[in-house]
């Protein structure tokens, strides 16, 4: 999230600041040690980022680190927080999701995809006014969440699809990264629509291949 995504989201609210959906009284802050050494070398063109591109940073904004980090966290006045990571279980956001949680004026925005057992989803399978577990923590989830994936660096499944259609004589199309239900959904998917002569999911075994075929499959727990 730091590379990128951090920078698009400040974007984003730049724009909402521009067009009047935003106040740009209310003062914006970037946590993270990486996301802000990102968004200085966009800032400054040293990732050399087009001139025109440059100017993405919202007005009121801020940077925050562990010295202040507390006195913004438990300051009562209206703010945006942004921080790494994505999911919630990484970064500067282990600190804030067990704090904001309980609260009833806040509101937890995941940009982006939340594997399973990260924070993020653990908060997304808890209903308002359930408890969860979160860093060792018991809390009544208190806060709205909302989840949203405009900024996520994964391919939506018809891009994949899309991109799948454009091989000839696929052999073997290897699913990984995600739920098990999801997985085995898309699986089927591809199996159906790109019609390869195999489909694997990674997770409960392993796959070995050489470059021209499935050469035999191993169960995980035998690694």
């Amino acid at each position: 999230l730091a590379l990128g995504r951090a920078q698009e989201v400040l974007y984003r609210l730049k724009q909402m600041q521009d067009e009047g959906t935003l106040n740009p009284a209310i003062p914006i802050y970037l946590d993270g040690a990486l996301a802000q050494r990102y968004t200085r070398l966009y800032h400054t063109g040293k990732l050399h980022i087009k001139e025109d591109m440059r100017d993405f940073l919202p007005k009121n904004f801020k940077n925050i680190n562990r010295n202040t980090r507390y006195q913004v966290m438990y300051g009562k006045d209206a703010k945006i927080i942004l921080t790494t990571s994505g999911m919630g279980s990484f970064g500067p956001a282990q600190v804030y999701i067990p704090k904001y949680i309980p609260r009833k004026d806040v509101l937890i925005h995941f940009t982006c995809y939340t594997a399973e057992e990260t924070f993020g989803a653990k908060l997304k399978n808890t209903a308002k006014r359930q408890l969860v577990e979160i860093a060792g923590l018991v809390l009544e989830k208190l806060a709205t969440v909302e989840y949203t994936t405009e900024f996520s660096s994964h391919a939506k499944a018809d891009e994949m699809i899309e991109f799948l259609n454009q091989f000839e004589h696929l052999n073997l199309v290897l699913v990984n990264h995600g739920d098990s239900v999801t997985k085995e959904a898309f699986a089927q998917r591809i199996f159906e629509q790109v019609k390869p002569k195999q489909v694997g999911i990674l997770g409960e075994h392993l796959f070995r291949v050489n470059a021209f075929k499935l050469v035999k499959t191993i169960p995980a727990k035998c690694r």
